[in-house]
Order: structure tokens, then C-alpha cells, then sequence
């Protein structure tokens, strides 16, 4: 099956907007950068930065997302980073000066601290929400699998056992903790996009018809 995401093209950003946003982050300037694509949910970029260990970075512009949902789903990543998960992108605090100050301790278990930008920046010309990835090496599981197909099993087996360790990070949090971590909690529903919409084109019409593109 091929997945409406594949037919939406990202927006692009500027060499000097790009920097503007990662002054929030870092002091080192950007050298290079390369947009990648694979998404339609946000503009995503390669960037390598002049610093001492000439670092390389992801940059993400959230489209359609609220500065609100994408500080819950950065909150949400870096919990699993605390934890040891290491199996994906984590991202990047701002610089303190950046931050949004709530007037709380700067205790960061503080329960007002949730209420801090820590990870999204709104620097985008047009105040998309963006925040900055550790950038980990590796093959798309997808390009794996075409190119070697008797690996299908193996690969399916890291993608659930990674999955499954995801899930672990739970463990031992209730509605109150996760809220005094600035975690966001479902209820009733989670975030996934839903599998039976997209085999009978609903998510493809949601997009297309969309102008957060």
C-alpha cells in the first residue's frame, strides 16, 4: 500500500531562516543543510553546524501541529532519551535565555515547569512550531526490505521490539505524574493515525483537501 504521505511536498525555509531558528538552540552557525522528505506533517532538514565537533542535527517545522501538541510530543520523546531509549531522534532543549518563563522553579520536576517551551520554537516566518533532533544514522526500514526481502522478519522484529520498549517507558506513570512531566495523556484515544481510514482513502482526502502543506 502506498500511504497519502508520500504524494504531499514540504514547504522549504531559507538559509537565513533556518539559522534564525537554531540561534534558539545553539551559538554555533550553520554551514550546510539539506531538506529531507518522506512526510507530510512538517518540513524536515539535515543541518551541520560549525562547532567544535562539527555537530549534524534534524530540524523540524510541524506543520498543522500547535506549538502546544508539538511541545507534548518533545516531552514525550525526551522522556524515553532520560530512560535510556536511544533508537530514535530525541530532541534538543533550547538555550535557557529562549525558554518561555512561567514563573516557576527552575527545578525542571517542578509540576509549573510543563508549562515552559522547552523544546519548540516559533521562529518560522509564519509561527509554525519547530523544534531540533538529534540525527541518528540508519536505512529506512521500508528501502530495507525492498532491496533485500529475505530480511523482512528481522527488520519487522526490531520495529516491534522498539515499539515495545517504547511502551515500557510507561510503566509506573499515572495521569499525575505524566502531567507533572508535561506528558502528554490520552484518556481515551492515542495518536495514531487510523489504519481502516487510510486503506479506504480518508486520511488522502484529509491531506489534500489541507492547506497546512
Amino acid at each position: 500500500m502506498t500511504t497519502a504521505k508520500l504524494h504531499i511536498a514540504s514547504s522549504t525555509h531559507s538559509t537565513d531562516e533556518l539559522s534564525s531558528i537554531l540561534a534558539e538552540y545553539t551559538p554555533a552557525p550553520l554551514i550546510a543543510q539539506k531538506q529531507l522528505f518522506g512526510g507530510y506533517s512538517g518540513s524536515s532538514y539535515l543541518v551541520h553546524l560549525q562547532d567544535d565537533s562539527k555537530s549534524t542535527f534534524v530540524l523540524k517545522v510541524s506543520n498543522g501541529y500547535t506549538p502546544e501538541g508539538t511541545e507534548f510530543m518533545c516531552r514525550t520523546a525526551h522522556h524515553l532519551g532520560v530512560l535510556g531509549y536511544k533508537d530514535c531522534c530525541l530532541p534538543i532543549p533550547k538555550r535557557t535565555e529562549f525558554c518561555k518563563d512561567s514563573g516557576s522553579s527552575n527545578n525542571s520536576d517542578d509540576e509549573g515547569d510543563r508549562d515552559q517551551c522547552k523544546f519548540v520554537s516559533l521562529k518560522e516566518q509564519n509561527g509554525v512550531p519547530a523544534f531540533l533532533l538529534s540525527h541518528v544514522e540508519g536505512n529506512q526500514a521500508d528501502s530495507v526490505i525492498r532491496d533485500n526481502p529475505l530480511l523482512a522478519t528481522a527488520v519487522m522484529r526490531g520495529i516491534g521490539g522498539g515499539l515495545g520498549r517504547m511502551h515500557a517507558a510507561s510503566a509506573g506513570i499515572g495521569k499525575a505524574e505524566a502531567l507533572r512531566l508535561g506528558l502528554r495523556w490520552y484518556e481515551k484515544d492515542g495518536g495514531c493515525c487510523d489504519v481502516e481510514d487510510q486503506f479506504l482513502g480518508k486520511i488522502s482526502t484529509k491531506i489534500m483537501q489541507s492547506s497546512a502543506r
